[in-house]
């Protein structure tokens, strides 16, 4: 008994000296070895480093380390490729994982334009036909408009006309229909003048085609007359044979095509039903522009007895079938 109490006290005198040591010189105690921080641990040199729970005089322990960003191995560069599966442009992205997303632009290509309308044989004759002679028409108006400009300057200078220029002028204030008993350079400004131009050729184009049904109408191989154009003179014209009961008009008969254009762009051009139309020309010609039969179509509401409809009629004949184009001679 008394050798037990012997024991026991030697044991915790060792107990005792062991953790006192320890807490001196700052090691931590043996189940807390293991910590991933590292630890300075200076040891007096009177404890070995054998000893299980002690370490060297200057021993660091290994810290592990962290997965992610904080890894030492360099990120890799995604190599430059190009996916051979597509068509736009591919744009490269370099990630850690060394995988590449291709991020595709998709490339917008350019309307190509609508195919031009390919007209019948038919037809495509007829304007080829008919455009050289509404050229040929025009170019005559366009020399009376000239020499009518060169006249209301001589008068804009207090100068008088000569005979020629006196008498010339006289037949065309009646052919357009404009009152003429005292000439001045305003009345030739503001009344003849606008009336002596040209009527475009796809509007012209367009009425003949539709008044005469391509070339192919009763009138337009038996009076050459291509815009239906009425007569009540019996001399001049043939009886429609649709005409209603007790109605006394006539189609006017032409002895050429040419005859028929160059009366139907004076009709245009003189005819106070179509004071719209020439209005609309000639406030394109004060805006510097050429004239479009497109927009002068809209003068053309009293030409038929279906108005607005017959205006839309030879607009979309205008378009589809590119009229325009007979523009140039």
């Amino acid at each position: 008994m008394r050798l037990s109490i012997i024991i026991s006290a030697i044991l915790l005198t060792l107990i005792s000296f062991s953790a006192t040591a320890n807490m001196q010189y700052g090691y931590p105690p043996a189940p807390h070895y293991g910590y991933t921080a590292p630890v300075f641990l200076p040891y007096p040199p009177q404890y070995h480093p054998t000893q299980p729970h002690f370490a060297p005089v200057r021993h660091y322990r290994p810290v592990r380390p962290f997965p992610g960003p904080h890894s030492a191995d360099p990120v890799k560069k995604a190599p430059e490729t190009i996916n051979e599966k597509t068509t736009g442009t591919v744009a490269l992205i370099s990630k850690p994982d060394n995988r590449i997303k291709p991020v595709v632009t998709e490339v917008v290509e350019p309307k190509k334009p609508a195919p031009k309308k390919v007209l019948p044989d038919s037809k495509l004759v007829f304007l080829q036909k008919v455009a050289p002679i509404v050229h040929k028409v025009n170019t005559e108006v366009m020399s009376e408009r000239e020499r009518l400009q060169s006249i209301i300057k001589v008068l804009e200078q207090d100068e008088s006309m000569n005979a020629d220029d006196s008498q010339w002028l006289q037949v065309r204030l009646k052919k357009y229909r404009v009152d003429g008993k005292l000439i001045t350079a305003e009345l030739l400004i503001s009344e003849l003048l606008p009336k002596v131009d040209i009527i475009p050729v796809e509007l012209a184009l367009a009425q003949a085609a539709n008044e005469s049904a391509w070339g192919k109408s009763r009138f337009a191989r038996e009076a050459q007359n291509l815009f239906g154009v009425w007569t009540y003179d019996e001399s001049q014209g043939i009886v429609p044979k649709k005409r209603a009961k007790g109605a006394k008009h006539l189609v006017r008969k032409y002895e050429s095509m040419e005859d028929s254009i160059r009366h139907y762009i004076t009709l245009l051009n003189s005819h106070p039903a179509y004071q719209l139309l020439r209005v609309i020309r000639f406030e394109q010609r004060e805006a510097g522009e050429n004239p479009d039969g497109f927009a002068m179509a809209e003068g053309l509401i009293k030409y038929s007895a279906k108005g607005e409809q017959y205006v839309a009629i030879i607009r979309s004949m205008i378009s589809n079938n590119n009229l325009a184009e007979f523009r140039s001679a």
